[in-house]
C-alpha cells in the first residue's frame, strides 16, 4: 500500500522459502507485479497460484486482465466468462469481457457484457462503461443508443468534455440534426479546458460549414 514493491517482492519471496506452495503468497506477487501494470510476469504468478489449487474467481479474473492488457482478447475471454460464472455480482469482470468483446468487434456480445457491468457499478467507473457501451452501439450504426449512453457518461462525469465532441459529431455525421450539432459543438467548444487542438479545429470547421448552410 505505500507502493514500495521492491520490498513487498522481498518479503514475498523470504515467504516462499517457508511455504513454497502457498497459494496466498503466489497470488501476493502476482498482484505486485499487476499493480506495477507487469502483466505477463503477473499472469505467472498466478498460474502458480492456479497449480497449487486456487481456483477462485478473483484470480481468474486479474489472469483474465492481464491476458486483455496484453492484447490475447480470446485468452481473456476465456478466464474472464470462468470468472463471472463463479461471481456474477463483479462487475470489473463484466466490464473486461465487454471490452475483450469489443476489440474483436463482437459489439453485440461486448453491449451485453457492458450493460451487465453498469448495472452493478455504482461508482465513477460507471462512466467509463457507458463509454464503452456508447462506442459499441456506434460502431454497430446504432446511433440512438450510442447518443444516449454518451449523454449518461457525461452526466455521470461532467469533467469529461470530450462527450460533447462524440454528442455532437453523431448528430452532425450520422442524424444529420443540424441544430443538435451546432449545440453540441458549441458547447464542445466553450467548456472544454486543455482540449485535444484537433477536435477543437474540427468542431471549429464543422460549425463553420453547418451554419453556412
Amino acid at each position: 500500500m505505500q507502493k514500495q514493491y521492491g520490498l513487498a517482492r522481498d518479503v514475498v519471496y523470504e515467504g516462499f522459502k517457508y511455504f513454497p506452495r502457498s497459494i496466498e503468497l503466489w497470488n501476493r506477487m502476482g498482484d505486485i507485479y499487476f499493480t506495477t501494470l507487469k502483466y505477463s510476469t503477473a499472469s505467472m504468478f498466478y498460474f502458480h497460484a492456479l497449480e497449487y489449487g486456487d481456483s477462485s474467481a478473483s484470480t481468474l479474473k486479474n489472469i483474465g486482465i492481464c491476458y486483455y492488457w496484453q492484447g490475447e482478447y480470446d485468452s481473456a475471454e476465456t478466464y474472464l466468462r470462468e470468472s463471472v460464472s463463479q461471481n456474477s455480482s463483479d462487475a470489473i469482470s463484466y466490464y473486461y469481457l465487454g471490452l475483450s468483446y469489443k476489440e474483436q468487434k463482437k459489439f453485440k456480445d461486448a453491449i451485453n457484457y457492458f450493460e451487465q457491468a453498469s448495472a452493478l457499478l455504482r461508482n465513477d467507473f460507471l462512466s467509463n462503461v457507458y463509454i464503452q457501451l456508447a462506442a459499441s452501439y456506434q460502431f454497430s450504426k446504432k446511433y440512438q443508443p450510442a447518443l444516449d449512453f454518451y449523454k449518461d457518461a457525461l452526466r455521470e462525469n461532467p469533467d469529461n468534455k470530450s462527450m460533447l465532441f462524440y454528442i455532437a459529431s453523431i448528430y452532425d455525421n450520422e442524424i444529420h440534426d443540424k441544430s443538435s450539432a451546432v449545440f453540441y459543438y458549441k458547447k464542445f467548444i466553450a467548456e472544454s479546458v486543455k482540449p485535444d487542438i484537433k477536435l477543437i479545429n474540427y468542431s471549429k470547421e464543422r460549425l463553420s460549414i453547418l451554419k453556412g448552410k
